[in-house]
C-alpha cells in the first residue's frame, strides 16, 4: 500500500542513539518524489507501508534501475529504506511485495537495502551500534539482520566505515601527506563556488572514475549528481570543500560534513 506517511517513519522503530539524533538521511518526501527526484528519469521505484488496522508497522521502497542492469549485464532490482517491527511476518510481507512488483517488471533478484542504487544509502548495519549515525549511512536497530534473514537473504558484500582520531591517526598521516604533496605536485584548493557549473562536472567525472569496477557501481547521471551535491553542500563545512589539483587538473575533492544537521536536507 502506497501511503503519505512513509517519510515519516525514520526514527519510529530505532531506539535512541548515542548522539541523540536521527540519522541524516536522503530520505524526506523529496527523495521518494518522481517529480523531484532525477532517479526517476531513467528507474521507477515503490513506497510500500505496512500497517495493522490503522497502525503503520513497517516501511520499504522497491526500485528497478535499468542503468545499473546494463551497465551489470544483470536483471535485479532493490529494496531500501527498510523500517519494521521486529516481526518476521511484517519483513515478509513487505520483501514479499516489494519481489512481487520486481517481477512483473521482468527482474529475478532483488538486493538491499539499498536506497536506489549504491550511490545512495545502503548496507544494513550489523556492528557498531555505539556510534553515531553519519550522513548517508544507515543506523538500524540491531534486530534487522535477524529478521531479513529470516526471510531468506543473505550477505552480499560486507561494507567498512572507518573512524579516525585526530591524534592517533590522522596525525600519522602527515609526513607521508607531505611526501606526496612534494613528489606528485598536488594542489589543494577551495570548492569554487563561483563556478559551480563546472566544479560539478569536474567532480562528476571523478567521482565516476573512482568508483568504476567498484562492487554495485553504477555512474551518476549529470542530473543525479547534481541533485546529490545539492544535499551535500546544504550540509558541509563550507572551509572543508577541497578539490585536490595535477598540473591544473582535477584529481580527488572532498566533502566533510557532519553527522546531522538540524534542520535536514533540501527536498
Amino acid at each position: 500500500m502506497i501511503d503519505g506517511r512513509f517519510s515519516s517513519f525514520p526514527g519510529r522503530f530505532t531506539p535512541t542513539i548515542p548522539s541523540g539524533l536521527p540519522q541524516c538521511r536522503s530520505s524526506g518526501g523529496g527523495f521518494i518524489d518522481p517529480r523531484r527526484h532525477p532517479f526517476y528519469q531513467h528507474g521507477a521505484a515503490v513506497p510500500l507501508v505496512a500497517y495493522r488496522g490503522q497502525r503503520p508497522i513497517g516501511r520499504i521502497l522497491v526500485s528497478d534501475d535499468p542503468l545499473y542492469n546494463a551497465h551489470h549485464e544483470d536483471n535485479v532490482g532493490c529494496f531500501g529504506m527498510f523500517e519494521s517491527v521486529d516481526e518476521p511476518a511484517v519483513a515478509g510481507a513487505l520483501l514479499n511485495a516489494a519481489a512481487d512488483w520486481l517481477a512483473r517488471r521482468g527482474r529475478s533478484r532483488m538486493m538491499g537495502p539499498i536506497d536506489y542504487s549504491m550511490n545512495y544509502s545502503c548496507g544494513l548495519l550489523v556492528d557498531g551500534f555505539d556510534t553515531p549515525p553519519r550522513v548517508m549511512m544507515n543506523h538500524n536497530p540491531p534486530y534487522y539482520s535477524r529478521l531479513l534473514e529470516s526471510c531468506g537473504l543473505t550477505k552480499a558484500k560486507d561494507l567498512y566505515a572507518w573512524w579516525f582520531d585526530r591524534e592517533n591517526r590522522i596525525e600519522r598521516w602527515r609526513p607521508r601527506v607531505e611526501r606526496a604533496v612534494a613528489r606528485i605536485g598536488v594542489v589543494v584548493r577551495p570548492l569554487r563556488r563561483d563556478d559551480m557549473p563546472a566544479e560539478i562536472l569536474r567532480c562528476r567525472a571523478i567521482y565516476n572514475e573512482a568508483w568504476k569496477d567498484n562492487w554495485g557501481d553504477v555512474p551518476m547521471t549529470l542530473a543525479e549528481f547534481e541533485h546529490l551535491a545539492k544535499f551535500l553542500l546544504h550540509l558541509a563545512v563550507p572551509e572543508l570543500l577541497l578539490v585536490a589539483e595535477v598540473n591544473g587538473r582535477a584529481v580527488a575533492f572532498s566533502i566533510d560534513a557532519p553527522g546531522f544537521q538540524r534542520g535536514g536536507p533540501p527536498a
